[in-house]
C-alpha cells in the first residue's frame, strides 16, 4: 500500500543548494527577511519552487539577521506580531507576483522552539499568519503550544519532524548549542526519516526511545551533504512504499 509523506526544506537563507534540493522535496520554507532574506531573494525561491511543482510555505522568524534567528528576543507583543506582518507581507507579494498559493507557515529557528512551548508566542505565530494567509496551514512540532492554538482557531496543523536533528526524552530538538545536537551521518538522517515517516520509536540524545506522529520530514539545506542527504532519504521512502508528496489542504496566496 502506497502511503504518503511530505519533505521540506528551508530555503532563500543565502547558504546551502536550493536549486539541487528541488528535486527532492514536495514542500519548501522560504525566509521572509527576518534571519535571511530580503524581497529579490524571496522572488528567486518562490519561482524556483513553482518552476519544480514544490509547495510553498512562509518562513517568518524573530527580526535577528546577525544571529541567523537562532537566539530568543524579547519584544513586546504589539512589536513581535507588527514584524511578522511585514515579513509575511513581503513574501506574499512574491507569491502573488508569480500566481502561486502559499500553502503554510513555520516560525523559524528560536521563535519555532520557543512557540513550542510558549502560549502566547503560539497565538501570535498563528493570528499573524491568518492575518496575511487566512486559508494556510501551520507547521510545527506535534504536542506543542503551537499546535493545540492552532486546532483552537481551526488552523490545518502540520506536524513535523526532523531527520537531522537529535530529540531530547520531551520530544523537542537538541540545542544547537550541545555536541551532538546535529546528526551528520547520512546513514543516521535515512534511519531517523524512515522511522518518523512510520510511526516507530526513535533514540534520544539520552539513548532512550521516543514516538512522534508526523506529517512531514524536514532536511536542513544549510547541513553539510543536505542536497545527498535529501536524496538518499526520498530514496529510501520510496523503497518503504511512501510517495513523497505535500499535503493538500486550502490554500491561500491572500
Amino acid at each position: 500500500m502506497t502511503r504518503m509523506i511530505d519533505l521540506n526544506a528551508d530555503l532563500g537563507e543565502g547558504c546551502g543548494d536550493d536549486a539541487g534540493l528541488m528535486p527532492y522535496i514536495s514542500s519548501c520554507n522560504i525566509a521572509c527577511g527576518g534571519h535571511a532574506g530580503d524581497a529579490e531573494s524571496m522572488a528567486e525561491a518562490v519561482m524556483l519552487a513553482k518552476l519544480n511543482n514544490v509547495r510553498i510555505g512562509a518562513h517568518p522568524s524573530y527580526p535577528d539577521r546577525e544571529n541567523f534567528g537562532r537566539t530568543s528576543m524579547t519584544m513586546r507583543d504589539i512589536d513581535l506580531e507588527t514584524n511578522l506582518l511585514d515579513q509575511m507581507s513581503t513574501l506574499k507579494k512574491a507569491a502573488v507576483h508569480y500566481g502561486v498559493p502559499i500553502v503554510h507557515v513555520k516560525p523559524h529557528g528560536a521563535l519555532y522552539n520557543d512557540a513550542l512551548t510558549s502560549e502566547k508566542l503560539a497565538w501570535i505565530v498563528v493570528c499573524s499568519a491568518r492575518e496575511i494567509f487566512p486559508h494556510a496551514a501551520i507547521m510545527g512540532m506535534p504536542n506543542s503550544k503551537l499546535e493545540l492554538v492552532a486546532k483552537q482557531q481551526n488552523r490545518h496543523f502540520i506536524r513535523e519532524g526532523f531527520a537531522d536533528r537529535r530529540y531530547t526524552d520531551a520530544g523537542q530538538l537538541v540545542p544547537r548549542v550541545r555536541d551532538g545536537a546535529m546528526i551528520d551521518s547520512d546513514l543516521e538522517r535515512c534511519a531517523q526519516a524512515l522511522a518518523l515517516a512510520e510511526g516507530e520509536l526513535i533514540q534520544t540524545d539520552t539513548g532512550n526511545t521516543l514516538s512522534l506522529n508526523i506529517d512531514s520530514i524536514c532536511i536542513h539545506g544549510d547541513t553539510p551533504n543536505a542536497v545527498q542527504s535529501a536524496r538518499y532519504i526520498k530514496r529510501a521512502l520510496e523503497i518503504a512504499s511512501f510517495t513523497v508528496q505535500a499535503h493538500i489542504h486550502g490554500t491561500s496566496t491572500s
